[in-house]
């Protein structure tokens, strides 16, 4: 009883493939349409101007998400705090002259009942297709690539006050993080 079915079910299916190989290959068909999300540099696309990279950053605060908040203020002060994994970040950031935007941080985080803290360099570099729309990536120039949209950059500084609650947390005051 089974074996009948089953068989049924993979003429249907084995149909249904053929019938989509064939409309892949098709040479009438029309090519999908082609994606950026995650790929290579994208397409007629130019690295911003350096000014208009750290205008875009100065005094203003990113969401990254996840109660994750990063401070970029105008005087290349940097300052993150990460409320879920009770983290926190100071340092400096700024804009090369091939419009990456870095910040340069030490870190600190509770680790078995004690603050443990690190340096990192982190660099994101941009890019501005011919629709206008910015891409950005950490990794290498190679990518991948992905849309970066301005909408969680936020004017002001919304990140010090927890951040200090979580430097006077840690028993340090800001800007006494191990370097």
């Amino acid at each position: 009883m089974f074996g009948g079915v089953l068989m049924r079910i993979l003429t249907i299916l084995s149909g249904a493939v053929s019938a989509l190989c064939l409309t892949a290959v098709a040479p009438t068909a029309e090519p999908a349409p082609r994606t950026y999300f995650g790929s290579p540099i994208p397409m007629n696309s130019a690295a911003p101007e350096p000014t208009s990279l750290y205008r875009m950053f100065a005094g203003r605060s990113a969401d990254w998400g996840a109660g994750s908040f990063a401070y970029f203020a105008p005087d290349g002060t940097f300052r993150a705090v990460n409320a879920a994994e009770q983290s926190i970040g100071e340092g400096r950031w700024f804009v090369t002259t091939n419009s990456k935007m870095c910040y340069d941080a030490n870190w600190m985080w509770r680790q078995d009942f004690s603050a443990q803290s690190s340096k990192v360099l982190t660099c994101a570099r941009f890019r501005v297709d011919n629709a206008g729309e910015m891409w950005s990536t950490t990794g290498s120039r190679a990518g991948p690539w992905f849309p970066f949209s301005t909408a969680n950059l936020k004017r002001g500084d919304l990140v010090t006050p927890q951040f200090t609650a979580f430097y006077n947390s840690f028993g340090v005051a800001p800007g006494n993080i191990k370097k």
